[in-house]
């Protein structure tokens, strides 16, 4: 059970990483990796084993793969089909990615027909391997139950303004407390940017923020809209990285160095000041 943690947070990372290196942004890739964990880890208590992160994580290395096919001429093969099961398993993990992976299938459909087939493929394959096992032991009926009872209960006992925090954040724990609520529209924006000159590669990333946003509804909250900071620190340091002017790429970079610093500096500190109000809030994280 603890490795679903490291896996998503290494998945994470490397399909930034993967993601800068496609679009023949490298340097881009890493810095946005760098930045993102160097948030995270300013309060490393709220990095816990949570269906969300693996979901993203599941969602991140399928696109990753799908920017492995020639948008343009492939007929499909295996990325689309690994694609698709990593989408199936994301779906498995957090119900709400339905909606995140017919997005993503739908996009397919319009761009590449062949990568449609293999991402459909690998779903049906990702839920047989959920579903049987399921169906085997008996319990494949009380989770349909169970999915049932969500859908008519989770969004009226979980609605939050966008945002919004449930206790007070000491200043020290601002920056990690809100980035994933400050990133998720500053990313939409940095990557609309681009999406007007015909890009693919923002045109897919905000397309997929916007769905992954949409599918954390009705959990707008800045506890929650962590789990999208990955992706939104991607796209938007994608964004501004390719830019023409050279100040923006040394501005990125020294705001890059500067969190990092600042993470090294004070790592725990922040943690342990938000952990208290928790407490006396009588909250349970998650």
């Amino acid at each position: 059970m603890m490795l679903r943690l490291p896996a998503a947070l290494g998945w994470g990372v490397l399909a930034i990483v993967a993601w800068g290196s496609k679009t023949g942004q490298s340097q881009a890739g890493w810095l946005a990796a760098v930045l993102w964990l160097s948030v995270m880890w300013l309060q490393p208590h709220r990095i816990e084993v949570n269906h969300r992160w693996l979901s993203v994580a599941f969602f991140l290395a399928a696109l990753v793969l799908l920017e492995q096919q020639d948008w343009a001429k492939a007929k499909g093969s295996w990325p689309s089909f690994l694609a698709g099961i990593l989408l199936g398993f994301s779906v498995w993990t957090t119900p709400s990615y339905f909606l995140a992976a017919v997005a993503i299938s739908v996009i397919a459909l319009r761009t590449l027909p062949g990568a449609f087939t293999g991402i459909a493929e690998g779903m049906i394959l990702a839920s047989l391997c959920c579903a049987i096992p399921l169906g085997w032991q008996g319990a494949l009926g009380g989770f349909g139950d169970s999915l049932i009872w969500v859908a008519d209960n989770f969004v009226q006992a979980n609605r939050y303004s966008y945002g919004r925090f449930p206790v007070s954040v000491p200043p020290a724990a601002l920056l990690p407390a809100y980035w994933g609520a400050v990133l998720v529209p500053v990313g939409l924006l940095a990557g609309l940017s681009w999406c007007w000159r015909r890009e693919p590669w923002a045109i897919r990333g905000v397309l997929s923020l916007l769905v992954l946003l949409a599918a954390a509804y009705p959990k707008w909250d800045a506890y929650s809209l962590q789990f999208l900071s990955a992706p939104a620190t991607g796209l938007t340091v994608l964004s501004i990285h390719r830019y023409p002017v050279l100040l923006s790429r040394l501005v990125l970079q020294i705001a890059v160095l500067l969190i990092f610093g600042y993470s090294v500096l004070y790592l725990g500190i922040p943690a342990q000041n938000e952990q208290d109000s928790w407490v006396k809030a009588k909250i349970v994280p998650g």
